[in-house]
């Protein structure tokens, strides 16, 4: 009686190594360790910031509703609010980042194009936080 010999060139999960070849796809997307860290962190930020936005939704509102109140009577005169913005960049070592025309929204598209798959592991975290939460 012949018996067979049967290789085994290694479980189901050698086998589905060598077909996602990590370092391959690394390679491809032109990620690094650092940046994968990062896109981890942007993921975890973002679903912390929605989930605690779903659970504490009410007490976020009243927040905005006073801070919106104060403008409105430094608005009208009422109240006068000065911040020394030189010496708040000093105690929190915030640098002056470049000048861009436009608003904050604009500010806020430029730093997008340039951490694109980062703002995209914000986004997905944050609804994955809203939708657990």
């Amino acid at each position: 009686m012949a018996s067979k010999n049967v290789s085994v060139e290694g479980g189901w999960f050698e086998t589905l190594k060598e077909k996602l070849n990590i370092d391959a796809l690394l390679q491809k997307f032109k990620l690094s360790k650092n940046k994968i860290i990062e896109i981890g962190l942007y993921l975890g930020v973002g679903f912390l910031a929605g989930f605690l936005l779903r659970r504490y939704f009410k007490y976020i509102v009243v927040i905005i509703a006073i801070i919106v109140g104060f403008v409105f009577l430094e608005k009208s005169g009422v109240i006068h609010i000065t911040v020394d913005w030189t010496r708040f960049q000093e105690v929190f070592g915030i640098q002056i980042s470049q000048k861009i025309d436009g608003g904050l929204l604009s500010k806020y598209w430029v730093w997008i194009k340039d951490n694109v798959v980062v703002a995209v592991s914000f986004s997905v975290g944050f609804f994955i936080g809203l939708k657990v939460g």
